[in-house]
């Protein structure tokens, strides 16, 4: 069985005069090259069968996939590799329209894997404390409560909930997050951010400088910062092994496509690579509610 591609068909010299194309019958013709074929208005003849006439009626045109050399040549080799024959489908490689639908099958099997995925997380309103502002709001020396696990190997989150007051609105009880850090943080989404009445200020975690403050009120007392308020910037904790697999790097900013009824595609998605990292993306309530977010939904990284 041969093989044809675009890039074949368009270094035939002699297909400038020609009004049909014609290959053995058994060969594979790749859908982009046929739409290139018809793309020129000549006609694909296998074998002793005329495959189409160009024009075709546009109703009846198959969409063309827009296959590489490469990706033709990989499908080849399985279909070759393998003896292809299942007498439930009636697939047998002497038929030219199964042989294409088995190319294109074989193709979407291969494409669907060859891009990464990543499990989505929506992350609501929270903060992370340090040891300064938690003898404030929760009393000296009071350590956080752990409840439950996070994805993230040694995140967890309090029992503790405190206010979070700013100029126009306040928020009463929102979660600490745990471990302590060196700096504390309060992340939110854009529409909390104007409940609150402060800048929304998007930024990758740790990021701090130049950030709005606010008010933090627990049971021991207040605390106000000068600085710590922000937006997480959309990202994706992946662990180096998932990375080296794809090709992909630290701080590396890509797209991320998430299906559904009301699916997007999120650019400006910034990847953070670490050992101590469980691979999933974080995204707020704000970007959650607009793709429809369900538990366990799956995006696909595009570099």
């Amino acid at each position: 069985m041969g093989v044809v591609t675009e890039a074949q068909v368009r270094l035939d010299a002699d297909l400038a005069t020609k009004a049909e194309y014609r290959v053995p019958a058994g060969t594979v013709v790749t859908p982009s090259a046929r739409a290139w074929l018809v793309d020129q208005r000549i006609d694909l003849v296998i074998g002793d069968r005329r495959l189409f006439k160009v024009p075709k009626p546009g109703p009846a045109q198959k969409p063309a996939l827009a296959h590489t050399d490469v990706d033709v040549a990989r499908v080849v080799e399985f279909v070759l590799s393998h003896d292809v024959h299942n007498e439930n489908q009636g697939i047998r490689m002497n038929d030219q329209e199964q042989i294409d639908q088995l190319v294109e099958l074989v193709w979407a099997s291969i494409t669907a894997s060859t891009r990464p995925t990543v499990e989505v997380e929506a992350s609501g309103r929270h903060v992370h404390v340090s040891r300064e502002v938690a003898d404030k709001i929760l009393g000296a020396g009071v350590p956080l409560t752990r409840v439950s696990e996070l994805s993230q190997p040694g995140q967890f989150v309090c029992k503790e909930r405190i206010m979070v007051s700013g100029p126009k609105g306040e928020f009463p009880a929102v979660v600490i997050l745990g471990p302590e850090r060196a700096e504390t943080q309060v992340e939110m989404s854009i529409s909390d951010a104007r409940i609150l009445g402060v800048a929304p200020v998007v930024r990758l975690s740790g990021d701090l400088a130049g950030t709005p403050g606010i008010k933090l009120t627990g049971p021991a007392g207040e605390a106000v910062i000068d600085h710590g308020v922000m937006v997480a910037q959309r990202h994706i904790h992946m662990h180096p092994d998932y990375a080296k697999r794809w090709g992909l790097h630290d701080r590396q900013v890509v797209s991320v496509e998430v299906g559904g009824s009301r699916g997007v595609r999120f650019d400006q998605v910034i990847l953070r690579v670490s050992p101590d990292f469980a691979t999933f993306m974080h995204i707020d309530y704000d970007e959650a509610n607009a793709c429809g977010f369900a538990k366990g939904m799956k995006g696909t990284i595009i570099p």
